[in-house]
């Protein structure tokens, strides 16, 4: 990594064969469960990315149109406007926030710019070796975990500069998450393999694999369990300490034929569920105990003439309710 010499600066048609293809897959999926009591319009065409901080505090978006924004949850607020180079709207297609809400990371290609979210400031622009693919921050936001198009990631000091770890893999890294303490990290790859890493020494611990590309990894709270979603695979969950399996989610054979993704995955209620959003803007709450579903909501489409839901970008639990929030592709956020 090297950093950058440019600074940031803070009429009715017929159906397409595609939208017929959506209907019918929303069809066969089901369309039951509980709207969303709150929506508000975050980006105007829509959003590449998006990223809630843990205690749903903040809000961190890359829209379509206008760069990145960072948005206060409990108000609706938009506080700030963020883009990679001055006067120019930034393509950002990633987005993080570390677990104490005080930096937010944005990616364009292979740019990076760490910020701040008190202030709006940057702290720092870097240039990655490689187009960045997922990202993930430490919780005191000091490193960043990426991965990379060039078959790697890398631990990166996104304050001070510098490489910290480098992790070869076999194919392009597609998906990266670290655990609440920062100590391991978990990466995912196109050829369907899982593997799990200490962030101090830089050892591989374990590897799981999939019969298919990885699209999402994730790492529960403390660290125990891995899990992992891929097109016609499935969802499952591992122990880390005996890498035995402890959750397969219960698809139909037709969602895996069709090759169902999930666009979100988060650990909730400490650890012993996972929320799901896929791209029909559909969420569930999944038992890991038992592999019984516990929750179900169904986000509204933007337009109501379309029946094409916004995929779902991110969504977590929030309040003392532990509804859902979700950020939607159309440029939405919705409450449950």
């Amino acid at each position: 990594m090297c950093p950058s010499a440019t600074a940031p600066a803070a009429q009715p048609t017929r159906p397409t064969f595609s939208a017929i293809l959506s209907l019918l897959a929303l069809l066969l999926q089901g369309c039951g469960g509980q709207g969303p009591d709150t929506t508000w319009e975050v980006a105007h065409r829509g959003v590449h990315a998006a990223t809630i901080s843990p205690g749903c505090q903040y809000l961190v978006v890359g829209s379509i149109e206008h760069g990145a924004s960072l948005w206060r949850v409990q108000d609706q607020e938009r506080l700030y406007n963020w883009n990679h180079v001055a006067g120019d709207f930034s393509t950002v297609t990633t987005t993080a926030v570390s677990a104490d809400g005080g930096y937010a990371l944005t990616v364009e290609g292979a740019s990076l710019v760490l910020w701040r979210t008190d202030s709006g400031q940057p702290q720092g622009f870097w240039t990655a070796p490689a187009d960045i693919t997922s990202a993930a921050l430490t919780p005191d936001g000091m490193f960043a975990l990426l991965g990379l198009t060039n078959q790697s990631a890398v631990l990166f000091n996104v304050q001070q500069g510098g490489v910290r770890h480098t992790w070869a893999h076999g194919s392009r890294v597609t998906s990266v998450d670290l655990s609440a303490n920062g100590r391991l990290a978990v990466t995912g790859t196109e050829d369907g393999d899982i593997h799990l890493w200490n962030t101090q020494g830089g050892d591989q611990i374990r590897v799981y694999s999939l019969p298919a590309a990885i699209d999402l990894v994730r790492l529960s709270p403390d660290a125990g369990l891995s899990f992992a979603t891929a097109a016609y695979a499935g969802a499952f969950a591992w122990n880390n300490q005996d890498t035995s399996q402890v959750f397969e989610l219960p698809l139909p054979r037709y969602a895996r034929l069709l090759g169902r993704r999930f666009t979100s995955a988060q650990f909730v209620d400490g650890g012993k569920a996972i929320l799901l959003g896929d791209g029909q803007g559909r969420l569930q709450t999944w038992s890991l105990a038992d592999g019984k579903r516990t929750g179900e909501w169904q986000a509204d489409p933007r337009n109501p003439w379309n029946p094409q839901r916004g995929t779902t970008i991110a969504a977590t639990q929030c309040g003392p309710g532990q509804t859902p929030l979700a950020v939607l592709s159309d440029g939405t956020v919705q409450r449950f």
